[in-house]
């Protein structure tokens, strides 16, 4: 009996050393993988209008969901493919293209949503880590009072210059304006009786309706020509070339012309059915 509990003492002893020097024991489970992280989601991205003039704002904003972090802590990044300022911050900014912007232009505005978490690298250790989503949306941008006034000055040297086509000098009139066939025809009725020598005008005003959709172009003009084949050079009294400007979806085409005697005739935006080329020749009587 003494010799029987000596010999478990013994192998209990000799058990609870084999525990404490290392020996045999259950295996540590294995590290949990990290739990999932999904990228943001832009619900939507838009902008308040379509089309924004130079140097004005147009409102970007963006409807953005995360499961994992508040949408506080989320980072928003804006760029645009023409030139100009992002004002604000989050999900809604505004933006303001710059007066120096070559326009008409499609402006892409690239909107990139930023998620930065931490991660299990293993062994305990952590490591930062991103999503990035992006969505785009698209604003035209137009410098009205610019684009017009540089149609109606193309216009008016091409004119002033006989060597120049009956088509290529309406070749930015709309088509679907009556102004450019009534042009077309005069201008070659005009090339083929007379030979211009020099055309001398300047763009005074531009005014444009509210909608911005429509436009009047006021330029102080003269002209020196003769009839051919063997005329005498003469030079037209003052004048103004009045000349109409449509917007069609999205940029700028003229539409109507005329020529208005400052003597004789009051200049009147709401002409119907007489072409610049015409009325130049009648001297607007």
């Amino acid at each position: 009996m003494t010799r029987s509990l000596a010999l478990v003492a013994c192998c209990c002893a000799a058990a609870a050393a084999s525990l404490s020097c290392g020996g045999p024991t259950s295996p540590s489970p294995s590290p949990a993988p990290p739990a999932q992280n999904d990228p943001p989601k832009i619900v939507s991205f838009t902008a308040a209008a379509p089309r924004v003039e130079a140097g004005e704002t147009v409102t970007l904003t963006a409807e953005v969901t995360d499961a994992e972090t508040p949408a506080a802590q989320l980072s928003f990044e804006w760029v645009s493919s023409v030139a100009g300022a992002f004002s604000g911050t989050g999900a809604q900014v505004t933006w303001r293209p710059s007066v120096d912007a070559a326009t008409p232009a499609a402006a892409t505005i690239m909107l990139t949503v930023v998620e930065r978490y931490s991660a299990s690298s293993g062994g305990g250790r952590t490591e930062p880590r991103e999503n990035r989503v992006s969505s785009t949306v698209t604003v035209h941008v137009n410098n009205s009072v610019r684009e017009v006034t540089e149609l109606a000055l193309q216009f008016l040297t091409d004119f002033s210059n006989s060597a120049v086509s009956a088509e290529t000098c309406v070749r930015n009139f709309s088509d679907n304006c009556k102004g450019k066939q009534w042009e077309y025809g005069d201008i070659v009725e005009n090339r083929a009786t007379r030979w211009i020598l020099e055309g001398r005008f300047h763009v005074e005003r531009v005014e444009l309706n509210e909608e911005r959709t429509r436009a009047v172009v006021w330029a102080p003009c003269q002209f020196t020509d003769y009839e051919l084949p063997n005329g005498t050079p003469s030079t037209t009294p003052p004048a103004t070339c009045l000349l109409t400007a449509v917007y069609e979806p999205y940029r700028w085409w003229l539409c109507n012309s005329n020529w208005c005697d400052d003597v004789t005739r009051k200049c009147n935006p709401d002409f119907r059915g007489e072409s610049l080329a015409r009325a130049y020749v009648k001297g607007c009587s």
